[in-house]
């Protein structure tokens, strides 16, 4: 099934901080077109390769580190024709593989979304345990209207979203 844009929070509910992107998809679940789907993925390359193959649109959120303050939240656009910007070449996510190499990857066999939104959050605390630290869990409706900007999206009437767990 081809789908117009994916939502991708990449994340980890039992890891404090790195809980955030599922959060922003937790809240987007009533916010978003009926024609996004929205996808929860704990980051493992070949997963999130498979959830924006097709797509027109992909908007990954993600814990990044990027030595920021905690909680801020980072928009990168992918350019698919040229790469990362120099700045986004030591900008990396919180997981030992993630976001990064599966770029590479869908680059390299050719499975790579029309276009490529990235949202990073900044965190504070990726030690076990639940919840998100103060600066994050503020940081949270930020990113929430960073990707429905970029879905171009206003609250659908009905309220009914797709999601998934990868």
């Amino acid at each position: 099934m081809s789908v117009p844009s994916v939502v991708i929070g990449i994340g980890n509910r039992f890891r404090r901080d790195d809980g955030a992107a599922l959060r922003v998809i937790e809240m987007l679940s009533d916010r978003v077109p009926a024609s996004a789907l929205l996808v929860e993925s704990d980051g493992e390359p070949t997963r999130i390769i498979d959830s924006w193959t097709d797509v027109q649109l992909a908007v990954v959120v993600e814990t990044v580190r990027r030595g920021d303050p905690p909680g801020t939240v980072a928009a990168l656009e992918w350019k698919l024709w040229t790469g990362p910007s120099a700045a986004t070449q030591h900008e990396h996510g919180s997981h030992s593989l993630g976001i990064l190499e599966a770029i590479a990857l869908g680059d390299a066999v050719g499975r790579m979304p029309g276009r490529l939104h990235v949202i990073g959050i900044e965190p504070e605390d990726l030690g076990w345990g639940e919840g998100l630290s103060p600066p994050i869990a503020r940081s949270i409706e930020q990113a929430a209207r960073l990707v429905l900007d970029y879905l171009g999206a206003t609250p659908p009437a009905s309220g009914v979203s797709g999601r998934t767990t990868r």
